[in-house]
Order: C-alpha cells, then structure tokens, then sequence
C-alpha cells in the first residue's frame, strides 16, 4: 500500500477514534455492548422456570438474559420489553411468539435490547407489527429471527437511531417490511421474499432517515425493493432486487445517497426511480457498479446526480438495444458511448460491458484492489463518511 493510501486509512482511524470517544458513532451499540448478568428461563422443565415470556421480562434486570426453551412453543401473548435485556429464543424454526392478531408481537420500550431466534407472528392490522420500536428508544440489535404473517415487520416510526437488524428472514408480511423514520442504522443480510404476486408495500423503508446502512440484503415480491424518501446520506450497498411490482430502489426527496454494487432485476416498472418530491429535488447522490437487468425501464432520474466513479458506471440489459454503434473500450471494461438516463440530462458516462465487477480489468493493480475491498468492508461496518459530511453540513 503506497504512502497516500497509508495516510488515508490512518486518517480514517483517527476520525474514528474522535467519534467513539465523543459519543458520535453511528453503531454506538456495537461498541459498547450491555454486560449481561443473569438469565431467566421460560418454558422447559426446570425448577423455577416461567411459563410466561412477558412475567421473566417482568422480573428481569437491566444487563439480565431471558431464554425462551422451544418444547412450550407456542407463547401466545403480547410481549413488552422495558428493561435492557437480551431475549433470546432457543430455536428461531421452533420458538414461536404469536399475538393472535392482538397488537404488536414484541414492543420495545427501552435502549440496547437483543431480540435473537424467534418466530414472531400474527400481529394485528393497522400500523402493529412482528416488532415496534416505540418512540424515542434505540441501541438494539434485532437478528436471526423469522418475522411472519404480521401487518408490518418491523416498525421504527419515530424510535430512536443506531438499531442493527441483521440476518432476519421476512415473509408474508403485508405492508412495510422492515420501515424508520430514523437515522445511523444497520439493515443487512436480511431476507425479504413476500408470495409471489403479493406485492406488499416497500420492502425497506426509511422517510427522513440519515445515514443508515442497508447492505447485503435480498429482496423479492414488494411494491418498492428499497424506498429512500426525505432520506440523506444513506449507503445502499450489494443488495439482491428482484421481481418487485414497481420499482427496485426509489429515491425521492433524497440526496447525497450512495448507491453501489446493487443486482436489481426485474422491475415491473424501474429498476432505480430518482424522483422530486414534495419538499424538494434529489440531487447529488452517487450510483455506480450497480447490475440493472431486465427491468421494464432500467432507470430514470429526475435530479442531477452521478451515475459513475469517473471510470466504472453500471450495467445495463438494454444497452445494446439502445446504443447498437457502440464500440468497447476492451482494456477500459466499458462501453465508448454513455448511457442516457431518462426523464433528465444526466448520464453514465462509463457504461460496463460485463455485469460488475466481472467489467473491471484484469490489469488492475493489487494495492488498488486491496484499497477499494477495504473501502467497501469500512462502509458496510461503519458508514461513517455519511455522517461526516452530515456533520460538517
């Protein structure tokens, strides 16, 4: 690595190191996680167990664990967590907490909780879900549960910022997915796959949300894949789109979003929509290294925004279709001619041959490639370039 590159990752490391000692970073939670003290066991056969999820929730201390033994599943009741407590099920296939169509699943109402392993189903209509986060509360860590036939999935609407949902599988729910109004979140490595045809709403959502990252995903069957409204700075990164009725990633009112390495396919309508909205245009965000295949209209883009890096822009199906004279630049991995986004002025001036990353050279240089998988790991972990220039703006 040159001495430019060194001065740059040590740069970054300070930066860091300011903000974790200020109180600033974005995931607060995983770097100061809460210390757990005792556990609390419900169902199974031993002595002084709960029978209920919500009396051990009752009993529990802040730092407390209460798991859940699968052999007196289902509980059917309406869990509230108001204490910071890790909640863990012994078996997400087998551990099932069922609202009976009577409120929200599980709701929220404290800092730093863990929810981990559970089957959560049946939350009534209107606006209750598998799991809310209630106003103003943040700091948890939602991971590696099933979240089934509830209204919405999970709901942060007005909650608190910094909450990580990681690894969970979604289905059948039937309006939003996984929604915030909420800043400095981590969405990544869900899965989201609604029946065929359903077309619920969006599948992740965020309406005024700064700085969230939503990385590695896998999203099918939804109205919108990805919907950023009134949302800046947010990173939107190598997530799978696919087979969703009107758009892949919608983008209104938003800027200064980046957009990378995403596979969006089959659209019904657009693969990415760039819109103004009511408050204002949507400008300056950054979309490259993107697949866009097979969508009915592959993009349209009502701002003023970057659709490359200055040498790499993204893929597109049609391109052929459209620009039938063009050469390739072989050693370059692109296309001579740009690709014109409809519904404004803006192209990509670097249209990839091959789908990414399967355009860029073989001749690329290892201290580039090993810069640019660094710079990818740094933002899905910790997308702190979002922030900065949220804060210096």
């Amino acid at each position: 690595m040159n001495k430019k590159l060194i001065g740059i990752f040590v740069c970054m490391l300070l930066i860091y190191t300011v903000l974790s000692v200020s109180g600033n970073v974005i995931l607060e939670s995983t770097l100061t996680p809460v210390s757990f003290n005792n556990t609390l066991y419900v169902g199974g056969s031993g002595p002084g167990n709960y029978s209920n999820i919500q009396d051990a929730i009752d009993n529990a201390s802040d730092g407390d664990t209460v798991f859940v033994f699968d052999d007196s599943s289902p509980y059917y009741e309406k869990v509230q967590i108001n204490n910071s407590i890790n909640l863990i099920g012994e078996d997400k296939d087998t551990t099932v907490i069922d609202a009976k169509r009577k409120g929200d699943v599980i709701t929220i109402c404290s800092n730093n909780v863990s929810i981990h392993e559970f089957t959560l189903q049946n939350s009534s209509g209107g606006f209750h879900a598998g799991i809310r986060i209630d106003f103003d509360f943040g700091f948890s860590t939602i991971s590696d549960n099933i979240i089934i036939n509830n209204n919405n999935g999970i709901d942060m609407f007005l909650s608190g910022d910094n909450n990580i949902i990681l690894g969970n599988t979604f289905y059948n729910n039937k309006q939003w997915t996984i929604s915030g109004t909420n800043n400095y979140n981590m969405i990544s490595g869900n899965t989201i796959n609604h029946p065929p045809g359903t077309y619920p709403l969006n599948g992740i959502s965020f309406d005024g949300g700064i700085g969230n990252n939503i990385s590695g995903n896998t999203i099918k069957n939804c109205d919108s894949g990805i919907n950023l409204a009134s949302s800046d700075y947010n990173l939107v990164l190598n997530n799978e789109i696919s087979s969703n009725e009107y758009d892949g990633i919608r983008i209104s009112d938003g800027s200064n979003n980046t957009i990378i390495g995403n596979n969006i396919s089959y659209s019904l309508y657009w693969g990415i929509e760039v819109r103004k909205g009511w408050e204002g245009d949507s400008n300056d965000n950054l979309i490259y290294h993107n697949n866009l295949v097979y969508n009915k209209c592959n993009a349209i883009d009502e701002g003023d925004n970057i659709w490359d890096d200055g040498k790499y822009g993204n893929y597109w199906s049609d391109y052929k279709e459209r620009y039938p004279d063009a050469k390739k630049k072989r050693r370059e991995g692109i296309w001579d001619t740009p690709y014109e986004i409809p519904d404004g002025d803006n192209k990509d001036m670097c249209p990839l041959i091959k789908q990414w990353p399967d355009s860029k050279p073989r001749t690329i240089t290892r201290n580039t490639a090993s810069y640019s998988s660094f710079w990818l790991r740094f933002l899905e972990q910790f997308p702190i370039l979002p922030r900065l220039l949220y804060l210096i703006k």
